[in-house]
């Protein structure tokens, strides 16, 4: 019976620790990414405000994603993603430096409390970075290949 009540009482613990130490992790959590291309706002607004165009060069356009613009200006085109039952906002900035033009890539997470979702979204960064930067990258040799 000792047993049993160290073992229920260990696991009463334990489960009390990971949920306080999921406070920790923010509700909201950023997946960010840039990249300058040599082209002015006016030659990357266009592609990035027209889902027809995300064919040619997002990687995460896929067809099991549903994807609406939600708004559309000069510098920053917002998107909503929607894949199952949680809708994540998505958005391009759009910044003049140099004779370049720095496009960031974001998508924004609200987590719940619970502490699957929190310690899950540790792994966003793995799991959205790369086909993020690959998408940059396919936009950039898109708008910089000669005509």
């Amino acid at each position: 019976m000792k047993l049993i009540k160290l073992g229920l009482l260990s696991a009463f613990f334990l489960s009390l620790l990971l949920f306080l130490m999921s406070l920790l992790i923010p509700s909201v959590v950023r997946i960010s990414r840039a990249i300058d291309i040599n082209a002015p706002i006016e030659a990357i607004q266009p592609r990035l405000a027209d889902l027809q165009e995300w064919k040619g060069w997002n990687e995460m356009a896929g067809d099991e994603m549903e994807i609406k613009i939600v708004s559309v200006s000069r510098d920053t085109i917002n998107a909503s993603w929607k894949n199952g039952n949680n809708p994540v906002m998505s958005a391009f900035t759009l910044a003049e430096s140099g004779g370049a033009t720095v496009v960031q890539w974001y998508f924004d997470f609200q987590l719940d409390w619970y502490p699957w979702e929190k310690f899950g979204s540790i792994i966003f960064d793995k799991h959205f970075g790369s086909p993020m930067e690959k998408s940059l990258s396919n936009l950039k040799a898109m708008i910089e290949r000669p005509q």
